[in-house]
């Protein structure tokens, strides 16, 4: 979403631990700070299982757990201006 959300981004169960979410993560904020350099931070609202994996990749919570339509997430923010490498 204008280069400053990152939604709907699955890997099939049967390949989580094989660096493929954090290959297409790394790759996606490459594409955002090519086409938006101005972009200072990248949100996500992750489902309870995939808090700790946007933690491990820099993204920190902005804001409890909440439900909304019935849907259970997280929000989360990511510093595009701290040099992670991620």
């Amino acid at each position: 979403r204008e280069h400053e959300h990152i939604s709907l981004l699955f890997v099939d169960g049967r390949l989580h631990g094989q660096g493929i979410g954090h290959e297409l993560l790394r790759q996606a904020l490459a594409d955002i700070r090519q086409r938006r350099p101005e972009v200072r931070q990248v949100t996500v609202n992750p489902a309870p299982g995939a808090v700790s994996f946007y933690e491990r990749l820099g993204f920190r919570p902005t804001a409890p757990e909440m439900t909304v339509n019935g849907i259970i997430f997280t929000p989360m923010e990511k510093d595009l201006t701290a040099s992670d490498g991620g």
